[in-house]
């Protein structure tokens, strides 16, 4: 039933845009339809989050491959990942759907899955990115 859903979702939204990207879903992740937890876009750079649901972190992959694959739409990748190399940050955290950009204005909502470290990774590795 959900695989029928998706693909009549895929077809609707194919109206509307010139290219669909598929990620594969994993069986053992069934919260990986919720794909904008993964990455958050401002212009062409996007960020690969760490979600905050330990059980979403394997989805990161399938999406960064994805986008891999958007060039020239997606010129740069940065990955919450890096960020946390700095030991005072190794709890950084954040679900895309946490996150609004407006073009103008970027919100981020703190919650049990989007951290306070994970705003501040957002500001250093979007920071460039953001007006």
């Amino acid at each position: 039933h959900a695989r029928a859903q998706n693909q009549r979702y895929v077809q609707a939204i194919s109206k509307y845009v010139s290219k669909v990207v598929e990620v594969p879903s994993l069986d053992d992740t069934p919260d990986c339809c919720f794909i904008e937890d993964t990455a958050v876009a401002v212009g062409s750079t996007v960020l690969l989050t760490t979600p905050g649901a330990l059980s979403r972190r394997a989805e990161v992959s399938g999406v960064e491959e994805a986008l891999r694959s958007l060039k020239p739409f997606v010129e740069r990748i940065v990955k919450m990942e890096d960020y946390h190399a700095k030991a005072d940050n190794a709890d950084a955290t954040m679900d895309g759907g946490d996150v609004l950009y407006t073009g103008r204005h970027c919100f981020v909502g703190l919650s049990s899955r989007t951290n306070h470290h994970g705003l501040e990774a957002l500001k250093e590795l979007l920071g460039p990115a953001l007006p």
